[in-house]
């Protein structure tokens, strides 16, 4: 709540180089009720140079009195496509050499988030400039993980669930 008055009192301050000011929020739910009680009124009457950007992963937390005053925009997670072009930047400016095989695997990985892609990107590229699909089926053990799936389908076809609890055990 000090954080939202502090910010109540900054937000009165024109910007020096723009005509926007841009005001963001990340995990906005985590908010407590006093401290959306006192955002309210600045949504309410915001300056003219004032813009709110609110994030979260929990809209079902957010109060209707503020959703009711915001514009929501949902983001879908990125392609695996969308990712290699990312990590493909990330590497030509980090000097890494890495295979394309290699980034589709980390963009399979990172489940369409760039920030966990770019992570691994950063685990996989430590001690080494050079990614290739083996360097991730090591750190992350894919033969065996693709094997095990494979054993688990098979049994579940043939009926044999010992079998298949076994996979699951091991």
């Amino acid at each position: 709540i000090d954080e939202i008055r502090d910010l109540r009192e900054k937000i009165r301050l024109s910007p020096l180089n723009s005509k926007k000011k841009i005001y963001i929020i990340d995990e906005v739910h985590m908010l407590t009720t006093e401290a959306f009680n006192a955002l309210l009124k600045t949504l309410e009457e915001p300056p003219k140079h004032a813009q709110f950007m609110f994030c979260t992963t929990e809209a079902q937390k957010l109060p209707d009195t503020i959703l009711s005053r915001c514009f929501n925009i949902q983001f879908s997670r990125a392609t695996d496509e969308d990712l290699v072009h990312s990590f493909n930047r990330i590497v030509k400016g980090e000097g890494i050499n890495a295979d394309k095989e290699a980034l589709f695997q980390i963009a399979s990985i990172s489940d369409g988030s760039f920030r966990d892609g770019a992570k691994l990107l950063e685990e996989l590229s430590t001690g080494s400039k050079k990614i290739t699909t083996s360097t991730i089926e090591k750190k992350f053990n894919f033969k065996s993980i693709n094997k095990a799936t494979t054993d688990l389908i098979k049994a579940f076809k043939v009926k044999d669930a010992k079998k298949g609890i076994d996979i699951i055990s091991r």
